[in-house]
């Protein structure tokens, strides 16, 4: 209840029907609590999920649905992964779509660690 009352409010009424969890004794309501759903608001809310499993799924079909029609355009920017922006994450890792793509960032990144300079085989 600390972490956040209205959200265990609203999953009682939601699930239980329970409009004011206060008239039941506390062990009732912590056993009730302990039983909702892991997509419940306050069971999301513990674990640092922001968004339903259901809906992480969705994202991750959609970025999957992007990726295969990236790869059959001409565009020139990868679209933006829904489901990271879901999970509120960043991207610490890059996707490659094409074997010309892959090897134009690579000699991008031997230029910079050759402080500039594109060849490798010195």
């Amino acid at each position: 209840m600390k972490l956040d009352e209205s959200a265990l409010v609203c999953d009682l009424a939601e699930t239980y029907h329970i409009l004011n969890y206060r008239e039941l004794p506390a062990g009732l309501v912590a056993t009730l609590a302990n039983g909702l759903s892991d997509d419940s608001r306050i069971k999301r809310k513990l674990s640092g999920q922001a968004v339903t499993t259901e809906i992480l799924l969705l994202g991750a079909l959609f970025d999957q649905l992007n990726a295969l029609m990236y790869g059959m355009s001409n565009a020139k920017q990868k679209p933006p992964s829904i489901l990271q922006r879901l999970m509120g994450e960043q991207a610490d890792h890059q996707v490659f779509y094409s074997g010309e793509a892959f090897n134009r960032a690579r000699q991008q990144m031997i230029k910079q660690m050759n402080g500039g300079e594109g060849n490798c085989h010195k």
